[in-house]
């Protein structure tokens, strides 16, 4: 197991697979497991289903009769199986509530306990579910409250796309990440500032990637657009430069939706009357050229900064003894302070010896 070993993953997805396979729905005396009924009612019309025809040839491509055989599965085979189990159940649980079938019977008590555990392996695991209603499917993603903000929206194509992306499900799945990336790159071309200032940075190397690394082009195959570089690449390599894009893209789109957010700041700190003050590259570079001078990073706050990348030598020399003074002045300061805290402590050791003498000649 990848992660913690002392846990009994086999044995727990054991028991949900257990529970999986119970007879929830019942009809008189016809009693259906989720997947039975799944098949039975909705299956055909899922948009999850992957090309599938039944739960049974779901199954056979996730391999989950041969994860559940393994006794040692490894966390990707673990979140496989828990995928599958909870995209089948809960399809069954929105499609039975919404029809609202006449006459089945729905055991709330061992699907509840089902979710539970479920949940709890999804905890050990630090992965969260995120629902994504256009494809009806529900994928499991690392923990990061920070991406949660922006995949809010799951309506959004773009953060269905993330989500997909960050999920269990595309692992190892280059062609399925290729599009997904290419979704991405298609909504990052509609921005208008990917060619200013700091965005420039970025969204070069997000193209750089997307034309060398079989992901807008074919560059393993031979002709123009083939990079010999990629085509040595194994799949495993390959998979992580696919990852370093979506990395990029990511950060591209945070920025991008993040512009609104800094707006409504600078529109507050002008009402409060104190503007944000910003440093630009170039006294950056300034700052970085000159990094002994204490007083370059408040003058280019206030504008003041002189070609050479500082101050004057005067105004150095005249900073540095100011500093001087005021440091002398406060080591006299913690000296004073020590040694009246020292006095302090004599005088109140001092006090309880004599308590200590009181005490023990009242007691004689």
């Amino acid at each position: 197991m990848d992660n913690l070993t002392s846990y009994d993953y086999h044995d727990a997805i054991i028991q949900i697979e257990m529970l999986f396979q119970s007879h929830i729905l019942s009809f008189g005396f016809k009693e259906y497991s989720l997947e039975t009924y799944v098949d039975k009612r909705f299956f055909s019309s899922w948009k999850g289903r992957e090309g599938c025809e039944d739960t049974d040839a779901m199954r056979a491509g996730q391999n989950i009769d041969g994860i559940l055989a393994s006794s040692d599965p490894s966390e990707g085979e673990v979140l496989t199986y828990l995928q599958y189990t909870l995209n089948i159940a809960e399809l069954c649980r929105r499609r039975f509530n919404k029809e609202e079938a006449q006459g089945y019977e729905f055991d709330v008590r061992n699907y509840t306990e089902l979710l539970s555990r479920i949940r709890e392996l999804l905890r050990r695991l630090h992965y969260d579910v995120k629902y994504v209603p256009e494809k009806e499917y529900i994928y499991l993603v690392p923990h990061n409250a920070a991406l949660d903000a922006v995949t809010e929206d799951v309506s959004d194509p773009v953060s269905a796309a993330i989500t997909e992306y960050r999920s269990s499900a595309v692992q190892g799945k280059l062609e399925r990440k290729k599009q997904l990336l290419n979704e991405l790159g298609d909504k990052i071309e509609t921005y208008d500032d990917n060619h200013k200032g700091g965005n420039n940075a970025i969204y070069s190397r997000i193209k750089f990637l997307e034309d060398n690394c079989d992901i807008r082009k074919d560059n393993s195959a031979e002709g123009e657009e083939h990079v010999d570089r990629v085509a040595k690449m194994s799949e495993d390599e390959l998979e992580k430069w696919y990852d370093e894009a979506y990395q990029l893209m990511l950060l591209r789109i945070l920025t991008k939706e993040n512009e609104d957010r800094i707006a409504e700041v600078d529109k507050l700190a002008d009402e409060c009357g104190t503007p944000i003050t910003t440093i630009t590259e170039e006294e950056i570079a300034k700052l970085l050229s000159a990094p002994n001078d204490p007083g370059a990073l408040d003058d280019a706050e206030n504008g003041k900064t002189n070609p050479d990348g500082g101050k004057s030598d005067e105004n150095k020399e005249a900073v540095t003894e100011e500093e001087r003074k005021e440091a002398e002045a406060e080591v006299r300061k913690a000296g004073s302070h020590a040694v009246r805290n020292v006095i302090i402590a004599l005088v109140i050791a001092d006090l309880l010896f004599i308590m200590f003498l009181l005490c023990y000649f009242f007691l004689l």
